[in-house]
């Protein structure tokens, strides 16, 4: 899953962000192959516009006055996604692009899909692609809040992204599931490859109602999947600083 914005490889130290409507998850971590945890806050960002709470992120960089990297992971509720078919006539990346802003038009308007930024997975013959879409003027607000401090923007990812390229060498069901607040992200995968993806909204303890077995990653601990369900829970591997890894795990996934 390509990042929608990567302008770097690797850093030793950085700083990591989760973004979800009601909170900013904040670490400042160090190291490759053993992760040290120098400092982790949580920014509760509640009723304030999402361009306007970014203010407190910068805030947060300036006040430990830090010059360093920054990755982004941003939940599925600032994102739109799309699937695009194998088709050997579309190899060409911009011509994907135009494609995957041409289903975005269709599915909301020309004018929506003309205010976002699209980001597009690897190509693997004869296998669907997935287009992630992400709002322009908000994209455009974290570069400039960014800009302002001493720090380096290298990397804005969805959570979606982050959590597939963790887990899908392990998944041995057809479905992942992703429970992120108040959505239910779907991805129906065949051999590690995506089929199909859907947001639907989501109820905390409601059952998961598919009728195959599922591979879940979730903040909520008490997600249960329908009656006779077969369930692999996903966890990541993080140490937190913190008891409450409900604000912590997406923003650890796939770094620890």
């Amino acid at each position: 899953m390509l990042p929608l914005l990567n302008k770097a490889r690797w850093h030793n130290e950085r700083v990591r962000v989760y973004i979800c409507p009601d909170s900013m998850t904040v670490i400042h971590l160090t190291g490759r192959w053993q992760i040290k945890i120098i400092e982790q806050s949580r920014l509760l960002t509640t009723g304030q516009d999402p361009v306007a709470g970014l203010q407190l992120l910068k805030t947060w960089l300036v006040e430990r006055a830090l010059s360093l990297p920054i990755e982004v992971i941003v939940s599925s509720h600032y994102c739109r996604f799309m699937v695009l078919p194998w088709n050997e006539q579309l190899l060409d990346e911009q011509v994907r692009l135009n494609l995957a802003q041409a289903l975005l038009s269709r599915q909301y308007s020309p004018e929506v899909a003309a205010d976002y930024a699209f980001s597009l997975d690897k190509v693997h013959f004869g296998q669907a692609q997935l287009a992630t879409a992400l709002a322009k003027v908000w994209l455009g607000s974290l570069t400039t809040v960014i800009a302002q401090t001493a720090c380096q923007l290298i990397s804005v990812q969805p959570s979606v992204a982050v959590v597939w390229n963790r887990f899908y060498r392990a998944l041995n069901t057809e479905w992942l599931v992703m429970i992120e607040q108040d959505r239910q992200v779907s991805i129906q995968q065949q051999h590690g490859y995506l089929q199909h993806l859907e947001v639907r909204p989501y109820q905390t303890s409601q059952a998961l109602p598919l009728q195959h077995g599922l591979s879940l990653f979730n903040c909520q601990e008490q997600a249960q999947a329908s009656e006779g369900i077969p369930v692999l829970q996903l966890k990541s591997d993080a140490t937190l600083l913190i008891d409450d890894a409900e604000y912590a795990r997406y923003a650890l996934c796939g770094v620890l």
